[in-house]
């Protein structure tokens, strides 16, 4: 049955809460991950702290599921690496410095906005309810990761149920569609820096409010799927690539970025050898090649 205003209010208030504290513990974790990496001062860090830390973040919650501690204080510890976000100013003047601005982009805004209200309706699409939904939800009963034979990736759990295992265990399952509508409009901000960086600036405000109004992307991005959890790890991984980069450094993350995309699909696997292929015939070196897969 769908929940009355105060019910339904009290529903997206609590899955705003879960789907943020996720959000901040993959961007602090991303944040740190980069300092690591040696591409802190890189453009557009604060956008690729969250595409990066969203793997590092499901691996932690894997690692505490597949210790049987899923469900209790455990799991919710895995949002305190958020709290270097706090530390980092760099990573938040990043992050604010990739939001556009100005009459155009507020299309993509409003996009947003209508996304994140359907997000919080009861999941209707059988995938969202039978596979994205229902595993993290058995994990979360069991305190563990099981294996659920009637659903074969829950072996071994992908990225994308693993993030709403953690982000349904802080705030339910309007939590979990949240953060895969937080992805997709991630994503805008990645094809708008793509824009900016191959067009000009005057194109970013367009590619992000046209990304942000696609139909089938705003359905996708409102149910509980996990498409824009292997899109924006992609797109941020073509952000860092585009330049043609030779640095050890950028095509590591970027590896990183297409195995991320490759942790939350098979589709993702392809993906990542079409990238392998495109850094060869750009003409880089074959160490860059190596790089990229390591």
């Amino acid at each position: 049955p769908w929940p009355g205003a105060a019910a339904a209010a009290r529903t997206a208030a609590r899955g705003a809460v879960g789907a943020l504290l996720t959000g901040l513990a993959a961007l602090g974790g991303g944040a740190a991950f980069l300092a690591v990496a040696g591409a802190r001062r890189r453009r557009d860090r604060g956008l690729l702290a969250l595409a990066a830390g969203l793997p590092l973040t499901a691996i932690l919650v894997q690692g505490i599921g597949l210790l049987g501690l899923a469900g209790g204080a455990a799991l919710g510890a895995a949002v305190l690496p958020g709290l270097a976000v706090l530390a980092s100013p760099a990573a938040r003047r990043g992050l604010r410095a990739a939001l556009p601005g100005g009459p155009v982009a507020a299309f993509g805004w409003a996009g947003c906005i209508a996304v994140a209200v359907a997000a919080c309706a009861p999941e209707v699409a059988w995938d969202g309810v039978v596979y994205h939904l229902r595993v993290p939800s058995i994990y979360l009963l069991n305190h563990r990761i099981v294996p659920i034979p009637e659903i074969f990736p829950s072996y071994f759990p992908f990225t994308g149920e693993t993030l709403m295992l953690l982000a349904r265990h802080l705030g339910g399952d309007a939590a979990a569609k949240l953060l895969h509508a937080g992805c997709w409009a991630a994503g805008g901000l990645a094809v708008a820096a793509l824009a900016r960086d191959r067009v000009g600036a005057g194109a970013a405000p367009w590619a992000f409010a046209l990304h942000l109004t696609l139909p089938l992307g705003m359905v996708v991005a409102s149910r509980a799927y996990v498409e824009h959890f292997l899109v924006l790890p992609l797109l941020a991984a073509l952000l860092v690539l585009l330049p043609a980069p030779r640095a050890r450094s950028a095509l590591l993350l970027a590896g990183w970025l297409a195995g991320a995309a490759a942790g939350t699909k098979y589709l993702g696997g392809a993906l990542v050898i079409l990238l392998l292929v495109w850094i060869v015939r750009r003409g880089l070196p074959a160490r860059a090649a190596v790089w990229f897969a390591a």
